[in-house]
C-alpha cells in the first residue's frame, strides 16, 4: 500500500513503517493478521486505506475519525457541518468495522424514512459484495459470494454475513422513523441519520412528529445496547435539539455527549476552515441562506436581528386607544400538500402622523390553524365581520393564487364589497424582499414599546406567537410573524390615515360551523 502523509497530522500509527516491516516480514502474525487488526483498531485506516474513500487523507478526517473512535459508542450526538463526513464515518464506516469485529451482532440504520436509510445500507452492501481487501481479510466473516450464499442480502430486508446464531436481526438493516419502525425485533446497535430535512422542519407539526417517533423508537433497541445520533441542524426547535436539551432521570445533567462541529475553527463566518478551500468556503458556502444554520451550525445568527418576544406588551381591552384603524391581515397555508395553516390577524392602528412608522401597532386577533380553502375564506369572513370596520384586508399571494378573489367573492354575499381597484385589498408578494430582512422590520416597534397584543385572545395563539419570536430567523413555523412582518412592511408606511374605524368592540367568536 502507497502512502504520502501530511505534515502535521497525528495519525494513530507510522503506516509506511508498518507497510516496510510487513514487506520484510517483521510480524510474526503475518500481513493478513496486521492489517485485519489495523481494519478493526483504526477507523481511519479502514476508510483510507480499505474501503479507499476519496479524500480521506485529510487532517480533519483523520480527527474526527479518531473523535469517533476513541470516543464513548453510546449515547452520542454528533451535529457536524453539512458535507463533514459525519454518515461516511460513523453510518458507514463505523457499521462496516462493528459488522466485522461483531458478526454476532446486528446494526440498524434509522433515517426519517426508509429509503434515506436503504441509501446508506446500499453502500455498506457494496463494499461487503465488492471490496476485494475486505475479503482476503476476513474470509471467515464475509461470503465470497453473498448474493447466492448468504441468507438474507436485499437491501429492503437487510444483510447477514457469517455467523453462528440464528438472530432474527440482519447484521445490518434498514429502517424508517415515521414509515417503518421494526417490531419484534432488537437490535445491538443503532445509528440515527437523516432524521429531518429543511422541507420537513418548516412544517412544525411534521418535526413535532419526528420527535415523538424517535422517542418511541428507543424501545426498539436492548439492554446493553448502543446507539448514536448524526444530523446537521435545520432550525433552533428541529429534532436534533429536542434531542440534545435531554437530560438523565432526574438530573439537570445531558443525556448525550453532544459534539458539534462547525466549518471554521472558530464556529465563526469569518473563521478558518477546517476542510473546505478558504476560497470555497468563501465563494460558494458563505453566499447560502443556510451557511449560519448547517455550516456554523448556529441557527440564530449574530447578524440577524433578534425579536425579543418578552417586549411584546400583553394588554387589556381597557387600554385599548378609543379609535384604532383596523386590518386583516391572511397569510393563506403553503403549496397543496404541505400541511401548513393559515394564519389570520387582526391588527389596529393608532396612527403617528408625524412619522407613520413610528405608530403604535395592537394585535387584536389571531388565528392560526389548518384549514381546507372554503373553511379557511369562511373563517376569513367571521373574522372580518366580528370586528367591525376594516380599513383593509392584506394578503400574501404567489402566481397564480386566487385568495383574494374567494374572499371578495365570500364577502359579496354578505352585501361587503372589496377589491384591490377599491384599495380594500392589499396583495403581498413575497418576491418583494428576502423574507428574513422582512420580518426584522418587527424589531422597531417591538423594541421601541410599541407592539401589543390582546390579552383576550386564546392564550395558545399569544404562545405561538411569542415562540415564533424566539425562534426566529430558523423556527420551524413563522406564519404569524411572516404576515405581521407585510403589513408593517408594506401596509403601514403607504396606508392613507384619514378615516379613524369606531371603537374597538370585540363581539362574540361565531362558530365557523355557523357559516356551513
Amino acid at each position: 500500500m502507497k502512502f504520502e502523509p501530511i505534515d502535521g497530522v497525528d495519525y494513530r500509527y507510522n503506516y509506511n513503517d508498518i507497510f516496510s516491516d510487513i514487506a520484510a516480514n517483521k510480524f510474526k502474525s503475518g500481513e493478513n493478521a496486521t492489517i485485519r487488526a489495523l481494519i478493526l483498531t483504526d477507523l481511519w485506516f479502514l476508510i483510507n486505506f480499505i474501503l479507499k474513500i476519496p479524500n480521506a487523507n485529510n487532517p480533519y478526517v483523520v480527527k474526527q475519525c479518531q473523535t469517533v473512535e476513541y470516543g464513548p459508542k453510546s449515547l452520542t450526538l454528533d451535529i457536524w457541518f453539512r458535507g463533514g463526513w459525519k454518515s461516511t464515518i460513523i453510518t458507514i464506516g463505523e457499521t462496516i468495522q462493528y459488522a466485522l469485529k461483531f458478526p454476532e451482532e446486528s446494526t440498524a440504520i434509522i433515517c426519517y424514512k426508509k429509503e434515506l436509510a436503504e441509501k446508506f445500507l446500499r453502500a455498506i452492501k457494496g463494499h461487503l459484495t465488492n471490496n476485494s481487501l475486505l475479503h482476503r481479510y476476513f474470509p471467515d466473516i464475509l461470503y465470497a459470494n453473498p448474493e447466492r450464499e448468504s441468507p438474507l442480502w436485499a437491501v429492503d430486508k437487510g444483510i447477514i454475513v457469517k455467523r453462528s446464531n440464528n438472530s432474527p436481526e440482519p447484521t445490518v438493516a434498514a429502517y424508517g422513523l415515521v414509515d417503518n419502525q421494526p417490531t419484534g425485533i432488537h437490535p445491538d446497535r443503532i445509528v440515527y441519520d437523516d432524521m429531518t430535512t429543511h422541507d420537513l422542519c418548516v412544517n412544525s407539526e411534521i418535526s413535532e412528529t419526528i420527535k415523538v417517533k424517535f422517542d418511541m423508537s428507543r424501545s426498539f433497541g436492548k439492554d446493553g445496547g448502543t446507539h448514536r445520533v448524526i444530523g446537521t441542524p435545520y432550525a433552533y426547535d428541529d429534532p436534533l435539539s429536542y434531542i440534545e436539551s435531554k437530560t438523565m432521570v432526574g438530573t439537570d445533567k445531558p443525556l448525550y455527549m453532544t459534539r458539534k462541529q462547525p466549518v471554521t475553527e472558530d464556529g465563526t463566518r469569518n473563521g478558518k476552515s477546517v476542510y473546505y478551500s478558504q476560497e470555497y468556503l468563501d465563494t460558494e458556502l458563505k453566499i447560502l441562506r443556510t451557511f449560519d444554520t448547517q455550516y456554523l451550525l448556529n441557527p440564530s445568527p449574530d447578524d440577524v436581528k433578534k425579536l425579543d418576544k418578552d417586549k411584546l406588551k400583553i394588554i387589556g381591552i381597557e387600554s385599548l386607544p378609543e379609535r384604532l384603524y383596523k386590518f386583516l391581515i391572511v397569510d393563506p397555508a403553503g403549496k397543496k400538500g404541505t400541511g401548513d395553516p393559515w394564519a389570520i390577524v387582526v391588527v389596529g392602528v393608532k396612527p403617528n402622523f408625524v412619522d407613520v412608522r413610528a405608530s403604535d401597532i395592537y394585535i387584536l386577533s389571531i388565528v392560526q390553524e389548518k384549514y381546507r380553502l372554503e373553511e379557511a375564506i369562511r373563517k376569513v369572513v367571521q373574522t372580518y365581520k366580528e370586528h367591525g370596520k376594516i380599513c383593509l384586508i392584506g394578503v400574501e399571494e404567489v402566481a397564480q393564487s386566487t385568495t383574494t378573489n374567494h374572499i371578495a367573492s365570500e364577502l359579496k354575499l354578505s352585501g361587503i364589497n372589496v377589491s384591490v381597484d377599491r384599495g380594500t385589498i392589499q396583495i403581498y408578494n413575497p418576491s418583494k424582499r428576502a423574507k428574513i430582512k422582512r420580518i426584522e422590520e418587527i424589531v422597531w416597534p417591538l423594541d421601541n414599546g410599541r407592539l401589543y397584543i390582546l390579552n383576550t385572545i386564546l392564550s395558545k395563539y399569544i404562545e405561538i406567537t411569542k415562540s415564533q419570536m424566539f425562534g426566529f430567523p430558523n423556527t420551524n413555523d413563522d406564519h404569524i410573524l411572516d404576515i405581521l412582518s407585510y403589513f408593517i412592511a408594506d401596509t403601514l408606511p403607504e396606508y392613507k390615515f384619514t378615516k379613524p374605524s369606531v371603537n374597538y368592540k370585540p363581539q362574540k367568536p361565531i362558530p365557523i360551523g355557523a357559516f356551513t
